[in-house]
């Protein structure tokens, strides 16, 4: 249960808002990669897992410089360059090539996959630092939960939101530009109308993931239409790239609040703690000292036998039987 001390925390709350809206920019994108690699290019599994290699390894060379300044330096600072380095990357994809003829169209895309690495061994690091430099002591646990839940959730959501990017982006651009083009090739090749609309059908299955048995073109006509469905499946790749970086950047209003780092935190409550030992609640507060009333005007002893002579009142010594 997330307590109200929690959600009253800012440094907490943007936190979590941040790893939502980066999670979704960053986990939905390397859906897309899988998807430009497999479905667009034709890669096989083995192939598009070799593709998409220099994401993590660019991710396991750029972290440590996040650990290296993670007690050092406000988190915020740490993950602001790498988001936009990040963002970047996801732009420099969107120019992608429809088709890929050799190996020259991968490493034209190469520097996006190394941005986005970059980004991802910095970003995620920095935004948990973020979050637990905002608690310390028997909240941590929870607050770790909190921020797993939001990188999940912001997963799931920007999977969604960019495959219906992809989507709605293929189809307007095939409405818009692709159609006229196609028609066009049909009556030029004086194609029977079922049979060019099974060809269109089954190269957008083969971009969307509809089917696993890759369509073979012939050469002219099948060509013609792959042309042209390929720069539509294209474009919709290159406006959920581009969504997925616009999601990167929604960040970057939110890290002006992470201040605060995890050595902080724990110097914080540990200092609280001492604090509360020392004359905190539960403390036996000291016993009042009071002047003798019955002393004189000069603080002398009034003549019990009580006073020490310094104006202090004590307790008169106790008479011990005789044994």
């Amino acid at each position: 249960m997330i307590t109200p001390a929690l959600l009253a925390n800012k440094q907490f709350r943007n936190a979590n808002l941040g790893m939502l809206f980066f999670g979704a920019g960053a986990i939905g994108s390397l859906l897309l990669l899988s998807l430009v690699f497999t479905n667009l290019w034709g890669y096989e599994p083995i192939e598009a897992a070799f593709a998409l290699v220099p994401v993590p390894l660019m991710g396991l060379v750029a972290w440590p410089f996040a650990a290296r300044f993670a007690d050092t330096k406000p988190p915020g600072e740490i993950a602001r360059p790498a988001l936009i380095v990040m963002a970047i990357g996801m732009i420099w994809l969107s120019f992608l090539p429809a088709t890929a003829h050799d190996a020259w169209t991968y490493i034209r895309i190469l520097p996006g996959l190394l941005m986005i690495g970059v980004g991802m061994g910095i970003g995620f690091p920095a935004l948990n630092v973020g979050a637990m430099g905002a608690v310390a002591g028997p909240e941590v646990g929870l607050a770790s939960g909190i921020l797993n839940t939001a990188r999940q959730l912001g997963a799931a959501i920007g999977v969604a939101i960019l495959i219906a990017t992809f989507g709605g982006a293929l189809h307007a651009h095939m409405a818009l530009f692709a159609d006229d083009e196609i028609e066009d090739i049909v009556d030029d090749y004086d194609m029977p109308a079922p049979m060019a609309h099974a060809v269109i059908q089954s190269t957008l299955h083969d971009y969307t993931g509809g089917t696993s048995d890759r369509f073979d073109p012939e050469p002219g006509f099948d060509e013609e239409i792959i042309r042209q469905t390929a720069g539509s499946a294209r474009e919709g790749f290159a406006w959920a790239f581009r969504h997925a970086a616009f999601l990167v950047l929604t960040v970057l209003p939110l890290l002006g609040a992470l201040k605060r780092t995890p050595a902080q935190a724990r110097a914080e409550f540990m200092a609280q703690m001492q604090g509360q030992q020392e004359g905190g609640p539960g403390a036996e507060p000291e016993p009042d000292v009071e002047p003798d009333e019955a002393d004189g005007a000069d603080g002398r002893d009034g003549g019990d036998g009580r006073d020490g002579g310094d104006g202090v009142r004590r307790r008169p010594p106790v008479e011990r039987p005789a044994t």
